[in-house]
């Protein structure tokens, strides 16, 4: 049933006009509103689907469809969920069936959890005329031959869906390697300092390695506050002709940043938009009145114009579109009010990007603002979507003594808690993986951005923590994520959860090679337990490819996946291969343990400091002896956590008579950006040691009523290194030679 915005109704009679083996065409004739609607049925992209193609024209004039229904059915035996809610389109998940719209906007209802109804309507406000337009198409699908192999229930239908979605949506030709200037160029923004930092990068990466990244992105401040996107001329005086000419010669497209809902003043000030009278809406959180993105308005139209023109004069390859809001009730806006004023401004945005893939329709499009979580029908219309980032870069979690890896565990954290309400493939999805802009090791943060499935890899890169080792490894890792594109298809989680410092991964299934990436986010070791391979009717070696090349074992037919110790904050990529005729010899690790003999630590009576306002606090003492291993490289860490302040906590530690250098990490005033602040907070105390170091005394203050107080030792044993493939890319290593070890002195306690 379609209804005009009068309420008129259509009749209900089908006629069948068109019948052949790849479609069937049926027609409803016009009744009193003078509208005729077309259903065209045929299979989808796809070998495990149905589509049904919904089309609408008047007869009498031009009119405004308001609602339709594009699927009415119910399937006896079989039950359905709701994924999401409308009007964002989501797609209903059953027992052995999914269906959905293909359309960012829409209302796909089950009739209750588990029901066997199926409602799928869609409320376009489209006007339309003698010709034939096409509304919207439904589609119905089942799991794959192949697809899904092993995988029961709500599992198999999820992956059903996505490979569905996987074989319509908008994809790259390869892996994009993208960087921005966000967080790395110092603001105002000038030519002269984004074209000092393109130089800084070709001297670092191109230079050394014959690689460039795809797609430059000048980010936020390159526009005049008081136009509509124009560009500010004093700091840019060539506009960005200088910025594209100079990314050209290194193989590189220019990228911009746009603010669709004006979230941010120094890119379009509110007021002036304001003043020159364009649609807006009360919106708060200190923007006051922000301009409405609905199809249609005077912003929306000009702002569309303003982004296709860029396209057109710098041959954008990317564009970014960060903030808008999702809803307006102004009426005098000419669109629906409430909840389906979102059909109006997701038509809006859908315009936009319609309009810039029609100049460049490879552009590496990053719409922040399709919903969160969006409808997965926004990949018909850009290859990316923002997925569950938490933030733009949340506060470390999981103390380290490396910045880097807290961060890692802190985007893992958020990432594995919503990513399932993300129904679309994890290579379609953007979360600022990459963003060196703090000291450490970064090759566990790039390896994870691949494990997690990135096929968009955003960096953002103070060349100044670059190590030219660092841009080999980069290059390296962007090569065999190339070359190994097809196997890096839907990262499937598994393993516990980070934020109870608990091993955890992702696995690509894939039945000729599975793919492993697993992270250990503590300074304890940590076991996890790998999936059974996709292909269960035959025998797969399991071989690791980073942090060194080495045999993992095999899994036999229809046996469970190996099981893995994991060294502190390590990170191993695995893949499976055909079994070779005979077992992998796998080597062992030797067992490695420092003697100590020392009692338990003693809460020291003493107060922490003679002051009266800070003369409540722990004092712990710890001495010893310890025995370490020969040829071992060692390290004393002791940590701290406690409430926001820990960072004022001391150690003195002496080693065999003599006071030893303590370096000391917190994680206060670390680099990150997000609205809240990490939950937890702590200090490293960390000191090398050596093998003559035998007798040791630990003293810890902490100016806080309570704290938790672990000790441990860390270091690396010497480990071998298979060699590179012949006939491909490898997987880069890092200190392939050394295995790292830790062992636990005092476990983590709770002091008073």
């Amino acid at each position: 049933m379609a209804t005009l915005t009068g309420a008129e109704e259509l009749g209900h009679g089908w006629t069948l006009i068109e019948q052949g083996v790849d479609r069937l065409v049926f027609e409803q004739a016009a009744g009193a509103s003078g509208l005729e609607v077309r259903r065209v049925v045929a299979f989808g992209a796809s070998e495990n689907s149905v589509r049904f193609e919904t089309w609408v024209r008047s007869s009498g004039g031009r009119r405004v469809v308001a609602r339709i229904g594009l699927l009415e059915a119910q399937v006896v035996g079989h039950g359905f969920h709701e994924t999401g809610a409308a009007p964002a389109s989501f797609p209903l998940l059953g027992d052995e069936l999914f269906c959905g719209i293909e359309h960012v906007s829409g209302e796909a209802s089950a009739g209750g959890e588990g029901a066997d109804q199926v409602s799928l309507v869609q409320r376009p406000r489209s006007e339309v005329g003698e010709e034939w337009t096409l509304v919207a198409a439904a589609v119905v699908g089942w799991p794959q031959a192949g697809v899904g192999t092993g995988l029961r229930g709500a599992a198999r239908m999820r992956e059903a869906f996505l490979h569905y979605l996987d074989s319509v949506r908008l994809k790259p030709d390869r892996i994009v390697l993208h960087t921005d200037t966000w967080w790395s160029v110092p603001r105002p923004l000038s030519e002269a300092r984004v074209l000092n930092d393109i130089e800084a990068l070709r001297r670092g990466f191109f230079d050394r390695t014959g690689m460039f990244f795809d797609t430059y992105c000048v980010d936020l401040g390159w526009s005049h506050p008081r136009s509509l996107w124009r560009m500010e001329t004093d700091r840019f005086p060539n506009e960005l002709r200088p910025i594209n000419e100079r990314l050209a010669t290194l193989g590189t497209r220019l990228g911009l940043w746009m603010s669709p809902g004006s979230g941010y003043p120094e890119g379009l000030e509110n007021a002036w938009l304001q003043a020159q009278g364009y649609e807006m809406l009360p919106f708060g959180a200190g923007l006051g009145q922000v301009p409405c993105f609905a199809l249609g308005t005077r912003y929306q139209r000009e702002f569309k114009e303003r982004a296709v023109g860029y396209a057109r004069q710098y041959g954008l390859g990317h564009l970014i579109l960060d903030f808008m809001p999702y809803r307006c009730d102004v009426a005098t806006h000419g669109h629906p009010v409430g909840l389906e004023s979102r059909y109006a401004i997701d038509a809006g945005l859908a315009e936009v990007l319609e309009g810039v893939r029609a100049i460049n329709p490879a552009i590496a499009l990053e719409p922040m603002v399709c919903g969160y979580p969006p409808s997965p029908w926004w990949l018909l219309k850009t290859p990316f979507v923002l997925g569950p980032a938490g933030d733009d870069l949340p506060y470390g979690r999981g103390p380290c003594p490396d910045w880097l890896e807290s961060l890692i565990t802190a985007r893992d954290i958020v990432y594995r808690t919503s990513q399932e309400s993300w129904l679309m493939p994890t290579q379609a999805l953007e979360t600022f993986d990459i963003t060196v802009l703090s000291p450490g090791e970064f090759k566990n943060m790039a390896v994870m951005a691949i494990g997690r499935g990135r096929w968009f890899l955003s960096t953002y890169f103070k060349t100044d923590l670059m190590k030219p080792e660092d841009w080999d490894f980069l290059a390296a890792l962007v090569r065999w994520a190339r070359q190994n594109k097809e196997y890096l298809r839907n990262a499937w989680q598994f393993g516990g959860r980070p934020e109870l410092r608990e091993a955890y991964g992702y696995m690509f299934r894939h039945p000729a090679r599975d793919l492993y990436c697993v992270r250990n986010p503590w300074i304890e070791p940590r076991t996890i337990n790998l999936p059974g391979a996709t292909n269960p009717s035959e025998a797969r070696d399991v071989r690791t490819i980073y942090p060194r090349r080495a045999a993992a074992g095999r899994i036999e037919p229809g046996a469970p996946g190996l099981s893995l110790v994991l060294g502190p904050y390590e990170t191993v990529f695995l893949e499976t291969v055909p079994a070779a005729e005979e077992p992998p010899e796998v080597a062992t690790p030797p067992a490695v343990a420092a003697g100590v003999l020392a009692g338990p630590p003693r809460r020291l009576a003493d107060p922490v400091s003679p002051t009266t306002l800070e003369s409540r606090g722990v004092r712990l003492a710890w001495s010893g002896t310890l025995f370490l291993p020969d040829g071992i490289d060692s390290e004393l860490c002791i940590l701290v956590e406690g409430a926001r302040g820990v960072e004022r906590s001391a150690c003195q530690v002496m080693l065999s008579g003599r006071e030893a250098r303590v370096t000391k990490v917190t994680s206060d005033g670390q680099f990150g950006a997000a609205t809240e602040p990490s939950p937890e907070n702590w200090t490293w105390f960390t000191v090398p040691l050596a093998r003559s170091d035998n007798t040791f005394q630990i003293e810890v203050a902490v100016l806080q009523e309570q704290a938790q107080i672990g000790i441990y030792l860390r270091g690396a044993l010497r480990a071998t290194n298979d060699p590179p493939p012949d006939d491909a890319a490898p997987f880069p290593t890092f200190q392939a030679e050394r295995r790292s070890w830790s062992q636990t002195l005092q476990p983590l306690e709770q002091f008073r």
